[in-house]
């Protein structure tokens, strides 16, 4: 199984956000993240930075001061 970890994108050491992310959902400015257990995080202000699908990561970057 193909899950991936989803991190913040920062100046400093990434911060963990969700680990095992199955799905992500992009509508406007809201990234939409779940897992199999169906636990979901709704980051809204949020944009996709980067994602190694080699690697199982994700990096999110936050727009100006908007918070998820």
């Amino acid at each position: 199984m193909c899950l991936s970890t989803v991190y913040l994108e920062s100046k400093g050491p990434q911060n963990l956000l969700m680990e095992e992310a199955a799905s992500i959902a992009i509508e406007q400015d809201t990234i939409t993240i779940t897992t199999l257990f169906g636990d979901r995080k709704d980051l809204s202000g949020f944009s996709l930075s980067e994602v190694n699908l080699l690697e199982h990561y994700i990096i999110v970057k936050r727009h100006g001061g908007a918070h998820g």
